[in-house]
């Protein structure tokens, strides 16, 4: 399968906001669906469109509401809803670093792995991965 371009998911996260704004109440990811098809002439698969609306949250674009069958998405208006940048209380310089860190794109963040060794070495019972103390 090809991929999408970065974009192109851009245009379409913003055409889901685009219809959301349209529906102050919010709508289901059917009706989302129904609706990006009847405007754009295109549909968005359910998975897709799942991930599209995930990262919508994440990006604090739009919120999620209620939960099963009555779970709605509404649009963030922007300036009102959004959440802060300001944290609740001063951070040390360490925490703002590490708060740097975890907010960077996962495609700029360094890899990292573990010593399998010491996974591995691991006997339940009589070693313990944390210290006892």
């Amino acid at each position: 399968m090809a991929r999408v371009s970065e974009s192109n998911i851009q245009e379409e996260l913003d055409q889901i906001v685009e219809l959301l704004r349209k529906k102050s109440a919010g709508a289901s990811r059917d009706e989302i669906g129904t609706s990006f098809t009847a405007t754009h002439g295109s549909s968005i698969p359910p998975r897709t469109l799942q991930r599209r609306l995930e990262r919508l949250i994440v990006e604090g674009r739009v919120r999620l509401t209620g939960g099963g069958k009555s779970t709605a998405y509404i649009a963030v208006d922007e300036g009102h809803d959004a959440p802060s940048e300001a944290p609740a209380r001063e951070l040390s310089a360490q925490g703002v670093r590490l708060r740097a860190l975890v907010q960077r794109k996962l495609e700029e963040r360094e890899p990292v792995g573990y010593d399998r060794d010491w996974l591995f070495d691991y006997e339940p019972g009589r070693t313990w991965y944390l210290s006892q103390g």
